[in-house]
């Protein structure tokens, strides 16, 4: 009687155990550990301030190649961030937690990341990737799909 007691005993505490998620924390709705994003875009928008301080852009046009970023944010803030260029180059860049911005557009988060020459802006649904070059003045957006 006594071994059954104690078996039923260590069989709740168990089934306890168990039923929990295991102490895993959640942070801003994630689970803990990191967050994954990966996008393709496979079209480009270049825009640019005219001599009137007018902001212009050009058709958007189709890319040879796609530009791909992936980025990795872990329960810390830190972030590994990849990209493959419509030029075929590839670039890999850890941004400590206060290297970055994390906002809200128009009701979208994004991601902006300083870049060498500029800043590259990652909206969080995937929907649009901005890069803006501080040397030439210019935009370059990017988009997964067109959107008329």
């Amino acid at each position: 009687m006594k071994r059954c007691l104690i078996f039923v005993f260590f069989a709740i505490v168990v089934s306890l155990l168990t039923s929990c998620d295991g102490g895993e924390n959640h942070v801003n709705g994630y689970r803990s550990g990191i967050r994954n994003y990966t996008y393709s875009y496979y079209y480009i928008q270049s825009c640019y301030y005219d001599n009137l301080e007018n902001y212009q852009c050009y058709n958007p046009k189709s890319m040879n190649s796609s530009l791909r970023i992936s980025f990795d944010v872990d329960v810390d803030g830190f972030v590994e961030l990849y990209y493959n260029d419509n030029h075929g180059n590839s670039f890999r860049t850890n941004f400590l937690p206060d290297e970055y911005s994390y906002a809200i557009n128009a009701g979208t988060y994004y991601y902006q990341f300083p870049m060498e020459s500029g800043d590259l802006t990652v909206y969080e649904n995937g929907s649009e990737a901005i890069y803006t070059d501080y040397r030439t003045g210019t935009e370059d957006h990017y988009f997964y799909d067109l959107f008329y």
